[in-house]
């Protein structure tokens, strides 16, 4: 079987981004996130998260909240 050795080694941090997506999504606070997942601050957390996503975390769910399409990665 030909298993594509970078979509294996991928797959586990998608699975944790859209875990912390879910908890950010059900209302866990961004502080309690970042420790959960490893950063040593909420805001080493939200810069990276902006980073991958173009946008910060308030910004993507409060635009998911009211039914828009969130940013996913940097435009350009």
């Amino acid at each position: 079987m030909n298993v594509d050795k970078e979509t294996t080694v991928l797959r586990p941090a998608r699975g944790r981004r859209r875990h912390r997506r879910r908890q950010l999504a059900a209302s866990v606070p961004v502080a309690v996130v970042a420790e959960r997942v490893g950063y040593r601050s909420a805001s080493a957390f939200i810069a990276s998260f902006r980073r991958l996503l173009g946008v910060a975390p308030g910004a993507y769910f409060a635009t998911l909240a009211h039914g828009g399409h969130a940013a996913h990665g940097k435009a350009g």
